[in-house]
């Protein structure tokens, strides 16, 4: 319908300005007008001008496509495919097809954003609102606030979490001395806090999800617990902001671990707990994720994952770090810059073969597996800005779903307006998913949410999961916040035996 209207109203506008045009002409000359010249110049001339605009608007559109075609192709050769997937499987030769399009399932998603949880900020994505504003509390270089999307409830979250974090930040300067003295950016702080809630409502779900532990066997003298299978086993996947050093880490990781399991008794017995941490690396991340998807139950590997990540910049010192690096958004200086911004996001995955059980009534949705591409030189650098890499992890992504581009019917990412990112995604979409409309068919997150660094992949993803859930079609999730990578996943629905 919006399309029809669109259409509609170029026609009425080309028609007004022809009128016009040629009304003045006719005044302007004197001329008699007859039946045939108001046939000729009021209905026929208008719409050969809508014609030609058409046909010269598909003549560029074209060209484009062959010139990135032939582009992507010089690129491919020159730099022996800069573009490669998690794990390279959709592009060897000769590889198994089903460890190819092997997938998992996306069970839950916890966002904690400036907008609220995952369908919150895809409204606010389709609104505009709320976008990021001048900062009460921040400023830069010359005194002036800066532009940034801050979380307002995260300033009650953090002083009513204070103790809690005190208590954590006295036990690690305990347990490493070499950390006395030292007191984390008040932008930890907020990005631990954002992330507590989504975390630990995760976990619950993950914890209703797995089968109770195995009952004792009495047998008069001797209990023994009977063990019908191996207890499945949960990695809980950390990744921290690249600002982040081995202290910040550190705190990050033993405040989630007094965040689940307050006491060593309170460990779960329904199933094998691993923590690894990754400092703002979202390519280790994902090649994780592609290790499970392609792996076999029984072989070592995780039965589910918990993906978790956050990011704050809001707070002086990283602020000061962006200006320094000259990365800070400044209207006059530094149009495309980063908006700093904050948030957290926690992913439940689970291996292809899980179902759940009939009385949880758990919304699942199918994800491929996720194709990494790493740009010749960051997007945040000077000069052209490419869409190669980006459209070619596109290509993969949906060869991996097993579909082409023009089944693909909406998407989702972290790109923005103000920055070549937003560039980059316009070079894609133009080059290879043009029936998608910009107002009806996109959400650019970051439009609202700033940059969130490794965050932003994850962000994409709920959102794109509570995009799939809620039209039953297909969403193309990419992650575009770092520099140099990119990410690309086509979430699906549910197979229809497990809907």
């Amino acid at each position: 319908m919006n399309k029809l209207l669109r259409a509609l109203a170029l026609l009425a506008a080309v028609c007004c300005l022809t009128w016009l045009g040629v009304l003045w002409w006719w005044q302007r000359t004197g001329r008699n007008v007859g039946e045939s010249d108001v046939v000729i110049y009021l209905v026929l001339l208008p719409l050969a001008l809508l014609s030609l605009g058409l046909a010269l608007r598909w003549a560029w559109r074209s060209a484009l496509v062959r010139q990135a075609a032939a582009d992507a192709a010089s690129v491919a050769t020159a730099a022996g495919g800069a573009v490669a997937g998690a794990g390279a499987a959709p592009a060897v030769e000769g590889a198994d097809a089903q460890a190819r399009h092997a997938w998992l399932q996306l069970v839950g998603a916890s966002v904690s954003s400036v907008a609220g949880e995952a369908a919150q900020l895809l409204e606010a994505a389709a609104q505009g609102q709320p976008l990021p504003k001048p900062d009460a509390e921040l400023v830069n270089d010359e005194g002036l606030p800066v532009l940034c999307a801050r979380i307002g409830e995260l300033d009650a979250a953090v002083q009513a979490l204070q103790p809690r974090f005190d208590d954590v930040l006295t036990l690690l300067q305990a347990r490493h001395p070499e950390h006395l003295g030292i007191g984390p950016d008040g932008s930890v702080w907020r990005a631990l806090a954002a992330l507590s809630p989504v975390l630990q409502a995760q976990w619950d779900a993950l914890q209703r999800l797995l089968p109770a532990p195995a009952q004792p066997v009495d047998e008069g003298v001797i209990v023994r617990r009977q063990v019908l299978a191996p207890l499945p086993m949960v990695q809980l996947l950390l990744c921290w902001p690249a600002a982040w050093g081995g202290f910040e880490q550190r705190l990050g990781r033993l405040w989630v671990e007094q965040l689940l399991w307050p006491r060593p008794e309170d460990r779960p017995t329904t199933c094998t707990v691993s923590v690894a941490a990754l400092a703002g690396d979202a390519q280790a991340l994902w090649q994780r994720v592609d290790q499970m998807s392609g792996s076999k139950d029984g072989d070592g590997h995780p039965d589910w994952l918990l993906l978790v990540a956050c990011h704050s910049d809001i707070g002086p010192s990283r602020i000061d770090a962006l200006a320094r690096d000259g990365l800070l958004f400044d209207s006059a200086r530094r149009p495309g810059g980063r908006v700093p911004g904050e948030g957290a996001a926690v992913l439940l995955l689970a291996r292809s073969a899980w179902q759940a059980p009939a009385e949880a009534g758990v919304p699942t949705v199918r994800l491929p597996r996720a194709i990494l591409a790493r740009r010749e030189k960051s997007v945040e650098v000077g000069g052209r800005v490419a869409h190669l890499e980006l459209a070619r992890a596109v290509e993969q992504a949906l060869q991996a779903a097993r579909t082409e581009a023009a089944n693909v019917p909406a998407l989702v990412c972290g790109a923005d307006q103000h920055s070549p990112r937003g560039t980059e995604l316009f070079g894609l979409t133009l080059a290879a998913l043009g029936h998608l409309d910009p107002v009806e068919d996109m959400r650019l997150l970051g439009r609202v949410t700033g940059h969130l660094g490794a965050l932003g992949p994850l962000l994409a993803l709920a959102a794109a999961r509570e995009w799939t859930l809620a039209s039953g079609r297909s969403t193309l999730a990419l992650g575009m916040d770092d520099p140099l990578l990119r990410l690309a996943v086509l979430v699906q629905p549910a197979p229809a035996e497990r809907a």
